[in-house]
């Protein structure tokens, strides 16, 4: 008997991502290989969604594969598999939280090349069209990003000639999904850098169609060699410190001075910090890290892939879907508590060489 809603509220871009609050990533889910459980994990339910709500959280990011479920050649997705979709989007709505839906994992991700250009915005054309459709009377509280990570193969440095891709990418999944029309018309629409990165060469070469309901989508583990990096040969470590604060505080720096102060809005889609035994040094972590994100206004999504294993290279879970308990309550806490107590940096001098 659930009825989605369908109202849009009139908040600027900037006020919407405000609101979004700390995020939550359903990951490693409707994104796998193989279907919803592929990579290990058990099948979404209202119960999970439900004890994401009752911890504090405000949105939910769900990365869902396509192209797994074309049924022809011009790429029509399955309806049970789009009704599946729309099911999980809806265990977020009903809890009164934020919804966000991509493209991610589909091969087009990683053909961000001039050569492939046409096939890549072809695909994700026709893909946009169908969700936006189906999805065009859903309220404000659902949320489009039009893909995940995009890149060339396995290519995070890049080249003019890949960013350029990536930017034609977003302006036309943009225009296709407003031209649907009916709520679609107004939706925010995330777009990401190129690999969604938050280096400077990538930050500075995104181009932001002029549109007043889009945010840029980025995915910002950082700094690296504590938050995924787990080889010790390699630079990796597992205290976080003043070094590690104040690259934070220099990366917000930039995509504030680069987006947000132009008046478009950033939401961080994905970070973490990779569980190295090293309970205290994350907590830390995701308190200042939240606390930063505030500060700029962005809404933070923490990637949880439900993976607690602190041999592991990629274990960023909080949540055990499981047993439906919280297995680091301690983070969340930090993160929610960074966000509701963010800093002043109203009066940084950029110009400032040492303090």
């Amino acid at each position: 008997g659930y009825t989605h809603p369908t109202t849009m509220r009139g908040l600027s871009s900037m006020d919407l991502v405000k609101d979004m609050k700390v995020g939550w990533n359903l990951g490693n889910t409707l994104e796998s290989k193989g279907g919803e459980t592929g990579w290990g994990n058990p099948k979404t339910s209202m119960k999970m969604i439900d004890e994401i709500k009752k911890a504090g959280f405000n949105t939910v990011r769900i990365p869902v594969r396509w192209d797994e479920n074309y049924t022809d050649a011009n790429d029509t997705i399955n309806s049970d598999y789009m009704k599946r979709v729309e099911i999980v989007v809806n265990y977020a709505l009903a809890n009164d939280m934020y919804a966000i839906i991509n493209i991610h994992h589909n091969a087009i991700q990683g053909e961000m090349n001039a050569a492939d250009e046409d096939a890549v915005i072809n695909e994700g054309s026709l893909v946009w069209k169908q969700i936006a459709d189906h999805f065009k009377d859903y309220s404000d509280k659902l949320i489009f990003e039009t893909i995940n990570e995009p890149r060339n193969e396995d290519d995070w440095t890049g080249k003019e000639e890949y960013y350029k891709v990536v930017n034609d990418y977003n302006a036309k999944m943009l225009s296709v999904i407003r031209a649907t029309g009916e709520n679609n018309a107004k939706r925010l629409v995330m777009m990401p850098t190129y690999c969604a990165s938050s280096d400077y060469a990538k930050v500075s070469a995104m181009g932001v169609p002029n549109d007043p309901n889009v945010a840029v989508s980025i995915h910002a583990y950082i700094p690296y060699n504590f938050a995924m990096n787990t080889d010790t040969t390699k630079g990796a470590y597992s205290t976080f410190g003043d070094v590690d604060k104040a690259l934070i505080d220099k990366t917000f720096r930039l995509l504030d001075k680069t987006f947000i102060k132009k008046g478009i809005p950033v939401v961080i889609g994905e970070f973490a910090a990779t569980n190295k035994d090293n309970l205290q040094d994350r907590v830390n972590y995701a308190k200042y890290y939240a606390q930063a994100a505030a500060s700029y206004g962005m809404s933070c999504c923490w990637w949880d892939n439900n993976s607690f294993d602190s041999s592991g290279t990629d274990s960023m879970g909080l949540f055990d879907r499981k047993t439906l308990t919280w297995v680091y309550p301690e983070i969340v806490q930090a993160l929610l508590d960074g966000y509701s107590t963010p800093k002043d940096v109203s009066n940084y001098d950029e110009n400032l060489l040492f303090s």
